[in-house]
């Protein structure tokens, strides 16, 4: 018989694969949120982020006390993909496809000085709506609200 040598956890997981603060597979009650690298079983545990389900900007919540990455083009999100952004980078603006969709993808600012992409046009700070798509700029979502076809 091979004897095996235990070693501690870092100091904020409960469970570990290791000694370092991202091989965190359960977590201690002073760091509960887990935040998991997408795709991964195990990652590092943080407190409380006061918003978001408890989880760090860049992460989304996926349960109980466990968050994943976002899109590293997203600052908030939904979910891993890069069209479930709820939240952008400072100058990058939010582009819905809809006007009544909750998120969407992150752009960096653009043209004509509205932040948004051709396409697109502003619907408050940093958030942008697509136009017709016979519109290249435009003030609604309507055919007749093109600035320039």
């Amino acid at each position: 018989d091979n004897p095996k040598e235990c070693v501690k956890c870092h100091a904020t997981c409960d469970t570990c694969s290791s000694t370092t603060a991202t091989t965190c597979k359960t977590c201690d009650s002073s760091t509960p949120f887990l935040h998991l690298q997408s795709g991964q079983t195990e990652g590092e545990c943080k407190s409380d982020s006061g918003s978001n389900n408890g989880c760090q900007t860049g992460y989304y919540s996926v349960g109980t006390n466990q968050c994943d990455q976002c899109d590293s083009s997203c600052s908030l999100c939904s979910s891993t993909t890069s069209t479930d952004c709820t939240g952008c980078p400072s100058t990058y603006s939010l582009h819905f496809e809809t006007s009544s969709d909750t998120s969407g993808q992150c752009f960096s600012d653009a043209a004509q000085n509205t932040g948004c992409q051709d396409g697109y046009y502003s619907t408050g700070e940093a958030m942008c709506t697509k136009c017709d798509t016979s519109c290249k700029y435009c003030d609604g979502t309507a055919v007749n609200q093109c600035t320039t076809c």
